[in-house]
């Protein structure tokens, strides 16, 4: 059975950045959650609407 969320012939996620290898996409996964995590990325919306 063809899962529509994995790239063909593996077990790995589609994903944004088209990573299909499982140690390069755990790597960014952990370098983005790391960013995130910082609070560098601030995504508050700062104008009154």
């Amino acid at each position: 059975m063809n899962d529509p969320y994995l790239y063909p012939h593996t077990d790995i996620l589609k994903n944004l950045a088209d990573i299909r290898d499982r140690e390069t996409l755990s790597c960014m996964e952990a370098e983005y959650t790391s960013y995130t995590a910082s609070g560098t990325c601030d995504r508050r919306i700062r104008q009154p609407f």
